[in-house]
């Protein structure tokens, strides 16, 4: 996609000429070549003006005007047509900004009377985004731009960087300035290097790599059902950020990981070389790159144990959760919580028994069990038994009874850091970083839960009825806590 023409015109029904003016000859000898007899030639700056005016309502904005106020034309803002001598002039991309509009031409070859919609037409999107970037660059109003001024030069640096030839390369004005920065002669010595396309702004500072390893389990438990089993995964992706003067260096790590894992590397890596449990990566990374990814296939046992028993009579619920810790667990949390939802259905009272943390209703369907930061060292279990008074929700009138229309279940959510449950991680001590001296390489990692259900365990579905009514009814009899 390139350019036409640019204009930044003064919204005022006295202008007579743009403020400035960008022409693309290349871009316009183009235009001629690949749109044929639908090219329409740009008009002069003068007559550009007194139609944007005359389209945008600013003249004659308390008559009809055909080509403005017809209906035989979809409005497709922010692009307008300007009917000139030769033609309609589609798609003029207009922003208004600063107390200024700020107008692009691209060359487009889809006609207005076939068009129906922006979406599928990234020239609007793009020509907006560079009007976006001028108009960063461009004073309050148009002030002091004038022929020499330091206003002028900005804009005409803006477009020179980052529209070369009318063809948008870079949009931001930030980073189009730090392109114009001239390196020392030091510099050049010292290493002749292109910057890399995903980060093209030198990095200024320490030089960093940084290394994460995000591991995720996902766990489904239903104690008491011999014909479904358990079923706990393990997966990771490791991730790395470089942060180094000049061109990308090359990174070598060594990986530690169980056996029975399934690793996935990504395209971009280098070399990979794998010796039992110890795999090395050597890669030249880019921003924040996945490195690789893994699924652990030797953990059968999750690191939460969980057993839910929930029973419901008429409108009364009995629930009983208890959470084990597994040895192999650390027992550390940022977050550990426990949600028991009760779908289509609203909590009117709850009389909860907790071994440990708090309890609160949440969404007015759901108890939140706010476990706390870790287990009890001896032994590392948790449990909550609460009584619960339901109702059908007010929203949902067209329910059958209240035990046949849920699907009990606890989700568990947790996280803790500085740590895998696979036991993969990365020696920040084997990371070598070549052709970059003075790099400080670190390594750092979290283990988190994904889906995370432990389904009620009594009886064919997740929900039982026929509990002693009676003694439902007793627990609930005194204040709520």
């Amino acid at each position: 996609m390139s350019l036409r023409a640019i204009w930044i015109v003064l919204p005022s029904k006295d202008a007579a000429s743009p403020l400035y003016v960008k022409y693309f000859p290349t871009v316009e000898a183009r235009s001629k070549s690949q749109l044929g007899s639908k090219y329409v030639p740009i008009p002069d700056p003068e007559d550009f003006v007194k139609l944007l005016l005359l389209q945008v309502g600013l003249v004659h904005g308390d008559c009809f005007v055909e080509s403005r106020d017809g209906c035989d034309k979809p409005a497709l803002y922010p692009a307008f047509h300007l009917e000139v001598e030769k033609g309609t002039l589609w798609p003029v991309v207009v922003l208004e900004g600063r107390g200024l509009m700020f107008c692009a031409l691209p060359l487009e070859a889809v006609d207005i009377n076939t068009c129906k919609s922006l979406v599928n037409m990234s020239s609007v999107s793009t020509a907006l985004e560079v009007l976006h970037g001028l108009s960063l660059c461009t004073p309050v109003n148009g002030i002091n731009l004038t022929p020499g001024s330091l206003a002028l030069a900005e804009i005409n640096k803006y477009i020179s960087v980052s529209l070369p030839f009318g063809r948008p390369v870079c949009c931001d004005p930030v980073i189009a300035s730090q392109l114009t920065i001239p390196a020392s002669k030091s510099k050049i010595k010292a290493a002749s290097f292109q910057q890399p396309l995903w980060n093209p702004v030198p990095h200024k500072g320490k030089s960093q790599v940084v290394f994460h390893v995000r591991e995720e389990v996902r766990s489904m438990q239903q104690f008491g059902q011999s014909e479904v089993k358990d079923s706990t995964d393990v997966y990771g992706v490791v991730t790395c950020k470089a942060e180094v003067e000049g061109v990308a260096p090359e990174v070598s790590i060594i990986m530690q990981q169980p056996p029975g894992q399934t690793l996935s590397i990504s395209s971009t890596t280098g070399s990979v070389e794998t010796k039992g449990t110890v795999t090395r990566i050597r890669f030249r990374p880019s921003d924040k790159q996945p490195l690789c990814c893994y699924i652990v296939h030797s953990i059968c046992e999750p690191p939460i144990k969980g057993d839910l028993a929930v029973k419901v009579n008429e409108n009364v619920a009995a629930v009983s959760l208890k959470l084990q810790l597994s040895s192999d667990m650390r027992n550390v949390f940022q977050q550990l919580q426990a949600v028991i939802p009760f779908p289509g259905l609203a909590i009117l009272r709850v009389k909860p028994n907790a071994s440990q943390g708090s309890i609160t209703i949440r969404a007015k369907n759901e108890i939140l069990w706010n476990i706390g930061s870790k287990f009890p060292s001896k032994p590392p279990e948790v449990s909550l038994d609460c009584t619960v008074r339901l109702q059908k929700a007010t929203d949902q009138p067209s329910q059958p009874d209240l035990a046949s229309s849920t699907t009990m279940c606890a989700m568990l959510y947790f996280r803790t850091s500085d740590f895998t449950y696979s036991g993969t991680k990365i020696d920040p001590q084997t990371i070598m970083v070549t052709t970059a001296p003075k790099v400080r390489c670190s390594a750092s990692s979290e283990f988190l839960s994904g889906t995370f259900t432990i389904w009620n365990s009594e009886g064919e579905i997740p929900v039982i009825t026929n509990p002693p009514l009676e003694e439902l009814q007793s627990c609930l009899s005194a204040p709520c806590e």
